[in-house]
């Protein structure tokens, strides 16, 4: 059974429901890596055919860290709470502009075009 698992990515709802009760995830620190490697005593990689970023990479680490806790025992994600609060900031700055969230208007070619704010964000929940 996983009790802790290390990344840097984010983890879907999945993940979120497979840890809840069971263990947490902690997501390594943007520009530590210098840091954990020093912490590594030892060293080992399964499904190495997968790739390197896709492979399992198991380490004999000393006092390793700083770690953000991502996903706790409880299934709360921190990711999703900050998401949540940017969705509101974003809602907010709509009507602030005397947009509808609702609405769909023309953006760049390069977003989601002619989606509304509120359909952006359900297809960013659904990643």
């Amino acid at each position: 059974m996983i009790k802790v698992a290390i990344g840097k990515g984010t983890m879907g709802i999945r993940m979120v429901n497979a840890l809840k009760g069971r263990g947490v995830y902690l997501k390594a620190v943007g520009g530590c890596a210098v840091t954990y490697q020093k912490m590594i005593q030892q060293a080992d990689v399964k499904w190495l055919e997968l790739g390197y970023p896709e492979a399992m990479w198991i380490f004999d680490v000393r006092r390793f860290g700083p770690l953000v806790v991502g996903i706790d025992g409880a299934g709360n994600s921190l990711t999703e709470d900050v998401m949540e609060k940017v969705y509101q900031n974003a809602r907010g700055i709509y009507w602030e502009e005397g947009l509808d969230p609702h609405k769909r208007y023309v953006q760049y070619p390069q977003t989601f075009a002619g989606l509304s704010l509120e359909e952006v964000i359900e297809k960013a929940r659904g990643a």
